[in-house]
C-alpha cells in the first residue's frame, strides 16, 4: 500500500478531514542550556518555563527569548499568568508578580 505523503525531511504534511494535505515547513525553534525536567506553559500562552539542573529559564513562546531565569527546583504559574512561584530550595519559596520578586510573602510552618 502506498502513502500519499512524500518522504521529505524538510517538510511535513498534515491531513485535514476533507483529505486535503497542507504542506508545513519543519523548523527547530531553539535550544536551552539545561536538561529539562519540567516544562510549564503559562495560562495565557505567552511564556514557557523550562525547569531542570536546579534552575529555571522562562522564554517567550513566539520568539523563544529569555524573559527570566534563576535558581529553582520547581515552578508554578498563577491562573492569571501575571504571577508565578519558584521553589528555590526545600525551605525557600519565591513569589513573583509581573516578573518582580514580592517581598514579605510568608507562610506559616506546620508544627
Amino acid at each position: 500500500m502506498s502513502s500519499p505523503v512524500p518522504s521529505n525531511s524538510d517538510f511535513s504534511l498534515t491531513a485535514f478531514a476533507g483529505g486535503t494535505y497542507l504542506s508545513l515547513s519543519a523548523k527547530e525553534i531553539a535550544s536551552t542550556g539545561i536538561f529539562a525536567n519540567t516544562l510549564a506553559h503559562s495560562p495565557n500562552g505567552r511564556f514557557m518555563t523550562v525547569v531542570g539542573d536546579g534552575e529555571y529559564i522562562m522564554y517567550t513562546v513566539l520568539a523563544w527569548r529569555n524573559k527570566s531565569f534563576g535558581n529553582g527546583l520547581s515552578f508554578a504559574w498563577a491562573p492569571d499568568s501575571n504571577a508565578y512561584v519558584v521553589l528555590e530550595s526545600r525551605v525557600k519559596l519565591e513569589v513573583f508578580k509581573n516578573f518582580k520578586e514580592q517581598a514579605g510573602v510568608r507562610s506559616k510552618p506546620k508544627m
